[in-house]
């Protein structure tokens, strides 16, 4: 939160404006929002006052309020670039994005050298898809602040999202040896580290570490839990999120929640996103417990955990986007685990274990990175649950060219994995690439990516570009025009492996050295395609094209593909559920055993 000038707040209100400062600094956002709303009560008039009162709804996302307040606050003084940044923000929360603009061009205009409204105004370009003027306007902001790290931050994740993720971990890089004990860049550098091309293992761990020795040395942990240390009791497992919506997370969650054993396991779910949908309110059914977390800052959710007195707490982000790493390191828990939504270690030594497998993380090499336990369940480290609207898979394209395809996010598409692709198709006369992602929604994003794949050896006549598409029904029929998916790389899918072969349509993927190159290999192992997982660039390539130029052997592979998806290990959702209560209770019989229970 912006620090708020006192000099126009009456002594009177001084001590108490403070105090919702600190409540809100805390993190204790419900009991700063009931005192914020007692000091506009007392001073209706006095900007400060209200301006703080829009920055505390803002915060608990009250965003309506914050929007009234933010406003108020603009009417009593017009010229403070502080309330037009205020406002802009919350405009920006509501999607009015065109509003946010204005306002936030204005705070810009008003206050020059407000570090705060160029980044603001540089994330609405972004949504607003004028990414140019985003770029320009997010490297101001770090060119007029270079000692405040979150202009670097925002330039990074925009140039991540527009697949210039080189340079956005070279801004990250920079700003981590500027600011070494700012837990964020470093949070933000872990996240960036998945997708380059060239990290050694041994760097993207140290910088992991790095956050969670960070955040560890300024969260006190819970040290005392009243939890029964019964070992055999019905245990109570948290599962914290903000990916409880239609997201990839969540296709992975609903099979647990649906298979959890009510004997074994009562299942509360924690949403820490204001984000709705109708997934959301399928996972509430399938909970026997629900809280909507996403208004409490880490000290109340830290509070409403212990309270609950969650038994096993399993955070399904890492370092994704709306993660509550900061949370986990307090440990309402007495016993934490990650899994699902991040394919790294968090970093943290207070989360316990790490669930994974023997493909994605093969022993013992990959228990050097990880600070967390790794868990190896048998089979696989997901389960997949396809999309109720899934159409039927095609036997056949019926393409007069030969057709591969990849719908992952643009920036997934690094120069390795372009390289590679334009080998596959210089050595496959006539095929074509379709590629699906919504960036290229976006035209200039689309012309940037054609000539990027121009440099790396792919003419645009060989190229088919697809944008966003609302309808996943749409979205999975597309699959019927491709032949064959190639994975991409360092950086692989994941829901896009499964939905390809659920639609009848096989990936080839070339294996890395880290979880993040070797989650294909995972999946294929689980459906029993190992021939698809390749160990070179040379053998990726190679494989490709051999299926490209065997019709039948390719024919075969797509024959009943879905139907081999279903009946193995990758949807057997029983199975699966059983190992991952196992694992918790393995984990919560080794706590009650400290205990001496």
């Amino acid at each position: 939160m912006a620090r708020q000038p006192q000099g126009g707040v009456p002594a009177s209100l001084r001590q108490a404006l403070g105090e919702v400062m600190r409540l809100q600094q805390a993190g204790q956002k419900d009991r700063a929002w009931a005192g914020a709303q007692r000091l506009v009560q007392r001073a209706p008039s006095v900007p400060d006052i209200v301006h703080l009162a829009a920055l505390v709804a803002a915060t608990s996302q009250r965003l309506e309020q914050a929007r009234y307040y933010a406003e108020r606050a603009c009417g009593l003084d017009p010229a403070r670039p502080e309330y037009r940044n205020t406002l802009g923000n919350v405009l920006s929360s509501l999607a009015l994005y065109e509003q946010a603009a204005a306002e936030l061009e204005r705070a810009v205009e008003l206050g020059p050298r407000l570090v705060e409204a160029r980044v603001g105004l540089g994330q609405v370009y972004q949504k607003l898809r004028r990414r140019e003027e985003a770029e320009a306007t997010l490297r101001e902001a770090r060119e007029l602040a270079p000692d405040r790290p979150e202009a670097s931050i925002n330039l990074a994740l925009l140039l991540i999202d527009v697949a210039k993720t080189g340079d956005a971990i070279e801004v990250l890089e920079a700003a981590h040896r500027r600011f070494p004990r700012n837990a964020l860049v470093a949070d933000n550098l872990c996240y960036a580290l998945n997708y380059a091309d060239e990290a050694s293992p041994e760097h993207v761990f140290q910088v992991h570490k790095r956050f969670g020795e960070l955040v560890e040395a300024g969260v006190r942990a819970v040290t005392a839990h009243a939890n029964t240390p019964d070992p055999d009791r019905v245990l109570r497992v948290g599962y914290l999120s903000a990916d409880l919506r239609r997201h990839s997370v969540a296709f992975f969650l609903e099979p647990v929640l649906r298979g959890h054993r009510r004997d074994r396991v009562e299942a509360v779910c924690y949403s820490t996103s204001s984000t709705r949908d109708e997934m959301t309110e399928h996972l509430r059914s399938l909970s026997d417990g629900w809280c909507d977390a996403g208004t409490l800052g880490d000290a109340d959710l830290v509070r409403r955990i212990v309270s609950d007195r969650v038994d096993v707490l399993v955070e399904l982000g890492g370092h994704s986007s709306g993660h509550r790493l900061i949370t986990m390191a307090a440990r309402p828990a007495p016993v934490q685990v990650t899994a699902i939504g991040y394919p790294h270690t968090t970093g943290l030594t207070r989360i316990d274990a790490r669930l994974v497998d023997g493909v994605v993380d093969p022993a013992p090499e990959a228990d050097r990175f990880a600070t967390e336990e790794l868990l190896r369940l048998p089979g696989c480290f997901l389960c997949y649950q396809p999309d109720a609207s899934c159409p039927e898979p095609q036997a056949d394209t019926g393409n007069d060219a030969f057709t591969f395809g990849s719908f992952n996010e643009l920036k997934k598409i690094s120069p390795t994995t372009l390289s590679l692709w334009a080998e596959i198709l210089r050595r496959s006369a006539g095929s074509r690439l379709l590629l699906k992602n919504s960036g290229f929604s976006d035209t200039a994003l689309r012309d940037a990516f054609v000539a990027r794949a121009r440099g790396a050896g792919i003419e645009p006549d060989r190229l088919e570009l697809v944008g966003r598409i609302e309808s996943p029904e749409a979205h999975l029929a597309l699959y019927g025009r491709m032949d064959l998916a190639l994975d991409t790389f360092p950086y692989h899918g994941t829901t896009t492996t499964c939905e390809a072969m659920w639609m009848g349509v096989p990936t080839v993927t070339l294996a890395g050295d880290a979880h993040a190159s070797r989650v294909g290999a995972s999946l294929l192992r689980a459906v029993g395609l190992d021939e698809l997982a390749t160990s070179s660039p040379e053998a990726y390539v190679q494989r490709a094209c051999e299926l490209a130029r065997d019709r039948g052997r390719l024919a075969s592979l797509r024959a009943g593909l879905r139907e081999r998806v279903a009946s193995s290990v990758l949807c057997d959702r029983a199975g699966y559920v059983a190992h991952l209560e196992d694992a918790y209770r393995r984990l919560w019989r080794r706590w009650c055993q400290e205990r001496g229970a």
